[in-house]
């Protein structure tokens, strides 16, 4: 290898001294393109959410969830309540849907049993 003197001490120019700077880019490009990816799986799971089909009047949720349980979510908060508990059908903003439909939504059962 061709080498250089610098203030009388023979210097050799070599790949290794550009090694830790490579190496820093690439860690730099690797982090990024991680990045990248999380990104794109966070959007392309925020935009495959499905909405529940959501029901003015507990007849309608009834006929559409045949198989499964109506409940009243209060869509404000996320919570659902099971009929006979106290406020089911009677939040101010809310509607009626079927169970599984509101638990794949993230909505939660009610933890008081109101």
């Amino acid at each position: 290898m061709p080498g250089y003197r610098l203030n009388g001490i023979r210097k050799h120019h070599s790949r290794d001294a550009e090694f830790p700077l490579l190496w820093r880019r690439s860690k730099r490009l690797v982090a990024f393109i991680a990045l990248l990816f999380a990104l794109c799986f966070l959007l392309s799971s925020a935009t495959s959410t499905e909405r529940a089909h959501q029901f003015q009047t507990e007849h309608e949720a009834q006929q559409y969830c045949s198989k499964d349980t109506v409940v009243w979510v209060n869509t404000r908060t996320g919570v659902y309540h099971f009929k006979g508990q106290r406020w089911y059908g009677s939040t101010t903003e809310g509607c009626y849907e079927c169970r599984k439909e509101a638990e794949r939504e993230g909505d939660r059962a009610t933890r008081n049993g109101q």
